[in-house]
């Protein structure tokens, strides 16, 4: 059964970084892709990755509604 799991950390991410925590945005980001931990890709462009309509934020997007589709979230 899918999840809304992805989602709510996504938005999670995007409270994170707008109180200025890139470090917990990172995390939570990285958890709403399926990772334990965020790459240092995702660290160094969180800016571009959480910054709404630009085609980085877009293909987060993306990924996040195929993690919501794949799987049930156990974490």
């Amino acid at each position: 059964m899918p999840s809304a799991r992805p989602i709510k950390l996504y938005l999670e991410a995007v409270e994170a970084y707008k109180s200025g925590d890139k470090e917990e945005a990172a995390q939570k980001l990285a958890q709403s892709l399926g990772a334990s931990e965020p790459s240092n890709i995702i660290r160094g462009s969180i800016d571009k990755l959480l910054s709404t309509d630009t085609m980085p934020n877009d293909a987060v997007l993306r990924m996040i509604s195929t993690e919501v589709s794949k799987r049930e979230y156990s974490q």
